[in-house]
């Protein structure tokens, strides 16, 4: 199932303010008041030329499932809402990869309601980790693990380089002086023998 986020347009005001004031939606939120449509489209329309306010639709052809939005407080907050219909089929963690891809350079966070065991089972599922514990709220943050992974690579490719210029110079040290070579060569296997019965003892 390929979804899309759209960015949001005036025309979507409604949608948004019913999937907010959805009961599950309002008891997870920051503030568990009913939205009033008034004060809802006055927000809404100051809202969506923000840079501090990124708004999207997460569709499937024109079906709307649901919203994800980004808003910068002190932090890059995310938060997302799925219609009920369409809980539990993993829509939101396809929108908020799709979120990530799209805002790479964003340090993204979620603030997420202690009480909300689903809220963050889903963050933790899409390998984010609790950084703040405050007095209602989680802070999480997305782990560094692609980060981990590209500087792992780099090693291996700088490695790869290295075992070549390791053989050159055994080459360079049996031309000119393989006697002396073959001691130092004797050294280094005895050493890494003892390195591995070393090993053998941390099973």
């Amino acid at each position: 199932m390929r979804i899309k986020l759209i960015k949001a347009k005036i025309s979507d005001r409604n949608f948004l303010l019913n999937l907010r004031n959805d009961k599950d939606s309002r008891e997870n939120s920051g503030n568990t008041e009913l939205i009033g449509k008034q004060d809802h489209d006055k927000w809404f329309s100051d809202q969506l030329d923000k840079n501090e306010h990124k708004i999207f639709i997460i569709k499937i052809y024109k079906k709307k499932l649901g919203y994800i939005r980004l808003q910068k407080k002190l932090k890059w907050e995310v938060s997302i809402a799925i219609l009920k219909k369409y809980r539990n089929k993993k829509i939101g963690k396809k929108a908020l990869l799709n979120l990530e891809k799209k805002f790479q350079k964003i340090k993204i966070f979620a603030k997420v309601n202690k009480l909300n065991t689903k809220s963050i089972n889903f963050f933790l599922s899409c390998d984010y980790c609790i950084i703040k514990n405050l007095k209602n709220f989680y802070i999480m943050k997305k782990k560094n693990k692609n980060n981990h992974i590209k500087i792992i690579e780099n090693i291996s490719k700088i490695r790869s380089k290295n075992n070549s210029n390791w053989m050159q110079l055994l080459k360079i040290a049996f031309k000119y002086s393989p006697t002396e070579a073959s001691k130092v060569m004797k050294n280094i296997y005895y050493h890494d023998k003892k390195i591995s019965e070393l090993v053998k003892k941390l099973k």
